[in-house]
């Protein structure tokens, strides 16, 4: 109950964060990490599938959306390469020698896969459709 309880107040940080700050580029990192909070909160509540998808689609999206940001108000540079370039480059190097790359945890997660894809197109059939048809009547939307 802690742990909802942290991460219900980590979204209200990170939502007023995204209200308060002057920073495009701050405004879309806290989105980001706020859409990645909710993507646990949906994780543990049993919503893995609806978690996966609501990653995928709204951080991909955020991130072309960004792009547009950039290139309609000319940010400059020197806003994004705030940090040194020692710092970026020691986090980098500690998070890629964390990763756990043995070829044995691939065959797991190559067998789990298998599993996912086969529960999605046999037991959450239903769900599945469900999805992809708010995913096209979203596409449609956007474009019209």
């Amino acid at each position: 109950m802690l742990f909802y309880t942290a991460l219900i107040s980590a979204l209200t940080a990170l939502s007023l964060g995204i209200v308060l700050t002057t920073s495009p580029f701050m405004a879309l990192m806290y989105s980001i990490v706020l859409y990645l909070d909710v993507q646990l909160i949906l994780t543990m509540l049993g919503f893995e599938f609806m978690a996966l998808v609501y990653a995928l689609v709204y951080v991909g999206a955020l991130a072309v959306l960004f792009l547009f940001v950039v290139m309609l108000i000319r940010v400059q540079a020197a806003a994004f390469l705030s940090l040194s370039t020692n710092v970026s480059m020691w986090v980098a190097g500690i998070i890629g020698f964390s990763a756990d790359t043995t070829p044995r945890s691939w065959m797991i997660a190559g067998e789990s896969l298998l599993n996912f894809g086969a529960l999605l197109y046999t037991s959450y059939a239903d769900l599945t459709i469900l999805n992809s048809v708010a995913l096209t009547v979203a596409l449609f939307g956007s474009l019209v």
